[in-house]
């Protein structure tokens, strides 16, 4: 996927997300295929693939951009994301996200979500600061395995959980509170 500093890549790459998007509302993502992103998205097949390696990662740049999970909003100023908090915060995201999550778990592909969240977490300096990066993979990844499993499940049941339950929820879920 390209990272580089251009603005009209950047442009196209967003281009290209916003008509997966779109297809997604009207057909299956197995049904989707790169020229039709391309047509879509009035780009050329050669742009596509020097922006993006595979529809694939188009989903995971959707995640990264536009649908991504901020810990290090999940904390203070200067403190460590904390379970409490990161629970508030993730009910929060699940409710403001629902519509591209429920895309994502219509077609099968939520477990892109766990990457896109692990990412997240590593890349935050608050995000269990105080451990070793090999102890914090293993937490980044318990954290989004859970966390992805926990949306899934969400959009799943239709539920219409307050933040504030669903919050709740997770945080007896991590703190095991329920397995005592």
């Amino acid at each position: 996927m390209y990272r580089g500093r251009n603005k009209i890549a950047h442009g196209s790459q967003r281009q290209i997300a916003d008509a997966m998007v779109a297809l997604l509302q009207e057909k299956p993502y197995a049904g989707i295929t790169v020229c039709e992103l391309c047509r879509h998205s009035h780009v050329s097949r050669q742009t596509f693939y020097s922006l993006f390696d595979s529809k694939d990662d188009v989903i995971c740049y959707a995640l990264e951009t536009s649908c991504v999970f901020e810990p290090s909003s999940c904390s203070g100023e200067g403190k460590d994301c904390c379970l409490h908090s990161i629970s508030q915060a993730f009910s929060h995201y699940i409710h403001e996200q629902q519509e591209f999550l429920q895309l994502l778990v219509d077609n099968g592909i939520i477990y892109f979500m766990q990457e896109s969240l692990m990412d997240s977490f590593l890349s935050c300096s608050r995000f269990c600061g105080g451990e070793s990066e090999s102890y914090r993979r293993y937490l980044a990844d318990f954290l989004a395995s859970g966390l992805t499993g926990i949306a899934n499940e969400y959009i799943l049941s239709g539920e219409q959980t307050t933040s504030e339950d669903l919050s709740s929820l997770i945080y007896r879920l991590f703190s095991g509170t329920y397995f005592h």
